[in-house]
């Protein structure tokens, strides 16, 4: 899903606001999945 994703973004005019987007979701997702839990 992961890859899909970033070459979705990656072959098709972008900005950089979507590209952290992109980093921010796979990240939680990832940290989910591996039980780890947000600070706060």
């Amino acid at each position: 899903m992961g890859e899909r994703t970033c070459y979705l973004l990656f072959t098709r005019d972008h900005d950089e606001a979507e590209e952290e987007q992109l980093r921010d979701t796979l990240t939680t997702l990832a940290h989910r999945g591996l039980g780890y839990h947000a600070a706060g």
